[in-house]
């Protein structure tokens, strides 16, 4: 869900794959469980990063016939959905994993917060908690490599980024920085 402000043409279904280091922030502050869903799985960053964590996992993905938005799950209740939403369907991906799921974590432009038409939305969708990076990610193609800017080199992107979080048992608003390494 990269900013265009990067001066390169945006990206087919907003194709940013969600780097490890981003993911590991969050996982320092929370901790997924049990029955787990990722919307937009791409290459499965986020489902190998929380598979130490949750019992069951399933997945979503437009590119492999398996559409969030009109997906029909087993009538349970996930426990966690955590995803890097395509910018453009972040509302309707809010929307739809609060039907889901218990607690969500959803990686966000932190502009996103920024809107007068999204303000009733966002007054009744206020997350618990922000986690907002000290870092801007350098989000990855499909293969793991780092997308280029316009120079064609590597670069952070253009904006802030945090996990919005809906869940009862995170909240505030907390700045977090890269994963410690182990």
């Amino acid at each position: 869900m990269s900013s265009t402000n990067r001066g390169a043409k945006r990206r087919p279904n907003d194709d940013y794959q969600t780097p490890p280091p981003t993911i590991g922030s969050l996982l320092e502050h929370v901790t997924p469980f049990g029955k787990f869903l990722e919307p937009c799985k791409g290459s499965g960053n986020i489902l190998q990063a929380v598979a130490p964590y949750v019992g069951h996992a399933d997945w979503c993905e437009i590119t492999e016939g398996r559409d969030f938005l009109s997906f029909v799950n087993d009538g349970l209740p996930y426990d966690w959905i955590i995803s890097n939403p395509p910018f453009s369907l972040a509302r309707e991906f809010i929307d739809r994993s609060i039907q889901l799921a218990t607690n969500m974590a959803m990686l966000l432009r932190l502009n996103f917060l920024e809107s007068n038409d999204r303000l009733p939305w966002w007054q009744d969708k206020t997350p618990d908690a922000i986690y907002a990076l000290s870092h801007r990610p350098n989000f990855l193609d499909r293969e793991g490599r780092p997308i280029l800017n316009k120079h064609g080199k590597p670069g952070t992107d253009s904006c802030g980024y945090g996990w919005f979080v809906w869940s009862a048992s995170y909240t505030g608003i907390h700045v977090i920085g890269p994963p410690e390494e182990t």
